[in-house]
Parts: structure tokens; C-alpha cells; sequence
């Protein structure tokens, strides 16, 4: 597993400060890595377009595409994911990143789980709001 997301998504995409550790989402990375997969995924390096259009339509009742959460905001689109790892009675750490169709990317990374009390959320709430206030 680790072999073939190193060679089909970290290689494709430059990402070389990340790791895999699990099939299970263990690994670890940096902003600018997770920054490089979201550019990987708009310009066609990772999944040819078609194949790309498909897996952020919805395809559930709860907002999920294929592998992508699905939010609408005052009109604005945006796909991606959070998730979180706690290990015992530690907080964990989150990772969390969407991309917004006007243009933006939110990438939020922490030691916290959940991310920073929801950090992530209220910068796309803020992205999307009509005066940006």
C-alpha cells in the first residue's frame, strides 16, 4: 500500500516531506504537501478530469462524493476532507483541507483533533460569505 501511494500520489504530485504508515489514513505531511494533492487533483496530474468531475458529485444523502466531503455555501462549491487520530487520552492531531470553487484552498493542520475547535469550517464560512466580513 505505502509503495503505491508513494509512487501514485506522493511522487505524482512532488509531495516528498509526507509519509505513509497505515492503510488506515496513518501517515504524516506538511501544509505544502497536502497544498500540492489538492493541485494535483485540479490539474489533471492524479486522475484524468472526467474521473475527477465524477468523484466530487454527490453520491450519498450525508454529502460525499467518492472520497471527498461536499459543502455548498452561499452559492460557493467546495469538496475535500478533515479527519483526526487520537491515540489513548492524547488529543491527536487533524488534518484539513477543501477546496473552494472560487478559487481558494483551506489547509489546516494540527496536534489537536479536532482541528483547532473548527478552524477550518469558519475559514470557509468566511470564504464564502457574500461581503467576506
Amino acid at each position: 500500500y505505502a509503495e503505491y501511494v508513494n509512487k501514485n500520489i506522493f511522487d505524482k504530485c512532488g509531495m516528498q516531506e509526507s509519509e505513509i504508515s497505515a492503510s488506515a489514513g496513518g501517515g504524516q505531511g506538511t501544509a505544502q504537501d497536502l497544498w500540492r494533492f489538492t493541485m494535483g487533483l485540479k490539474n489533471g496530474d492524479l486522475l484524468a478530469q472526467d474521473k475527477f468531475e465524477t468523484m466530487i458529485q454527490k453520491k450519498s444523502d450525508v454529502g460525499y462524493g467518492y472520497g471527498f466531503m461536499l459543502n455548498e455555501s452561499n452559492g460557493t462549491k467546495s469538496f475535500g476532507h478533515n479527519g483526526g487520530f487520537w491515540a489513548s487520552e492524547k488529543l491527536g492531531n487533524a488534518a484539513y483541507f477543501f477546496i473552494l470553487d472560487n478559487g481558494y484552498t483551506i489547509i489546516s493542520l494540527s496536534n489537536r483533533n479536532p482541528d483547532i475547535g473548527g478552524i477550518g469550517e469558519q475559514l470557509n464560512e468566511i470564504l464564502v460569505s457574500k461581503n467576506g466580513q
